[in-house]
């Protein structure tokens, strides 16, 4: 069987990409699906070794403010998101305590983030 043996500048390349990529910091981001947002989830992702879940809530909470809702905790779940920021955590958008709101509307819904057309 042969031996596979590369060139030096592909190692070299590659412990260069692998060392870079322990550099990286990326600040927390909310995925941007309005079929999550449609039903009152918010999902962000963060790294755990540079922030903490309260700045992951903090974009949460104006995002769910919009519709006249706070973001409560549901989920957190690894290695879900991308490399530099693995960990994901959701977020459903409630009522203020003791206060009953309409259940939020399945179109022209303010965290939707594409064009609608409404049907005429």
């Amino acid at each position: 069987m042969p031996s596979l043996r590369l060139p030096a500048w592909m190692g070299l390349c590659f412990i260069s990409l692998v060392g870079l990529s322990g550099c990286v910091r990326e600040a927390p981001f909310p995925m941007l699906d309005y079929r999550y947002h449609q039903r009152g989830l918010i999902k962000v992702c963060y790294d755990p070794a540079h922030y903490h879940r309260a700045d992951a809530q903090a974009i949460a909470e104006p995002l769910c403010r919009q519709v006249s809702r706070r973001a409560e905790f549901q989920s957190e779940q690894e290695n879900q998101c991308s490399w530099s920021s693995p960990m994901l955590v959701t977020y459903v958008c409630v009522s203020q305590p003791g206060e009953v709101l309409p259940p939020l509307q399945q179109r022209n819904n303010p965290l939707r983030r594409d064009n609608y057309v409404p049907i005429k």
